[in-house]
């Protein structure tokens, strides 16, 4: 099993997802962002096992 994917407290694998507001539809509305106001999109990780959560904002892309 990839550790990337592994529930760090049961090490059951995590299924991805997005954090979604109460009567909301589409992609996540949470955002990571810098002092420099770069904002990057959040993805969130859920363990079925314990529930555990997890987000994670992906590396920046080198250009």
């Amino acid at each position: 099993m990839s550790s990337e994917n592994a529930c760090p407290k049961c090490n059951t694998v995590m299924e991805k997802g997005t954090l979604q507001l109460s009567g909301k539809f589409g992609e996540s509305p949470f955002t990571w962002e810098d002092a420099g106001e770069n904002r990057i999109k959040l993805v969130a990780y859920h363990c079925p096992k314990c529930g555990h959560i997890e987000l994670n904002a992906p590396p920046k892309k080198v250009q």
